[in-house]
């Protein structure tokens, strides 16, 4: 009869502790691209061109990653790599971007938090040369 008593009281005590016990999922990054935008082109060749990103986590944030690529020759015209321990962070920087005929731009954000989950968005954008 104690061992019953015994073993109850602890599968009781077990529960109480699972129940209280909320794990809660860490959620990916959330990766947003202001600008550039595919609707405000077309963009100039040699004209200032603003890189506006916002990086979100529920966590925290701990490394971002923003490229640039010239669609037609694969060259990487523009990169980044900040760090940052926040739930937030913006990325804003005015950069040129040059090109000799119609091109188009691929802009790639990555947010990567502290367990490891990473979000990419993309945004491609045209420029006309000068």
């Amino acid at each position: 009869m104690k061992n019953i008593i015994s073993i109850t009281a602890l599968s009781i005590f077990i529960a109480s502790i699972l129940s209280c016990n909320t794990t809660e999922e860490n959620q990916a990054p959330v990766v947003t691209i202001i600008s550039p935008k595919a609707a405000n082109n077309p963009y100039m060749s040699g004209n200032s061109i603003n890189i506006h990103i916002e990086f979100s986590d529920d966590d925290e944030l701990h490394e971002m990653s923003i490229e640039v690529v010239r669609e037609h020759d694969g060259a990487t015209v523009y990169e980044s790599h900040p760090h940052e321990h926040a739930m937030s962070y913006t990325f804003s920087v005015d950069t040129v971007l040059t090109t000799t005929m119609h091109s188009d731009f691929t802009i790639t954000a990555i947010g990567t938090d502290h367990d490891d989950e990473q979000t990419t968005a993309t945004e491609t954008f045209h420029m006309h040369p000068m």
